[in-house]
């Protein structure tokens, strides 16, 4: 689904922009040259637009790994907690002087 949307979108890209540029010349005078200068005009775009999703995807991979290999070394440096010791802020009560 998501490829196809992708493609989609490119494919929307290259027929706008030949559209725009066969508009700019207009329709009467459009010549076989001006077909082919939109043509490369719109590869040039939808080149851009892949490289720029193939920059996008490489980088959130090496982000991601990153983030995975911080976590795998936090964890090996985590050991199990140790018992925690508390000191009372009281004197020493015995069992039967809280009943007076």
């Amino acid at each position: 689904m998501r490829v196809a949307i992708v493609v989609y979108g490119l494919l929307y890209v290259a027929v706008e922009v030949i559209g725009n540029r066969i508009e700019q010349v207009g329709w009467p005078q459009v010549t076989a040259l001006d077909v082919a200068t939109a043509c490369s005009q719109a590869a040039v775009a939808v080149a851009v637009v892949i490289g720029l999703m193939v920059g996008w995807d490489i980088a959130a991979r090496r982000y991601r790994r990153h983030r995975r290999e911080q976590a795998r070394a936090a964890l090996a440096e985590w050991t199990a907690p140790e018992p925690l010791t508390v000191s009372s802020w009281r004197a020493d009560v015995q069992a039967g002087d809280f009943l007076r």
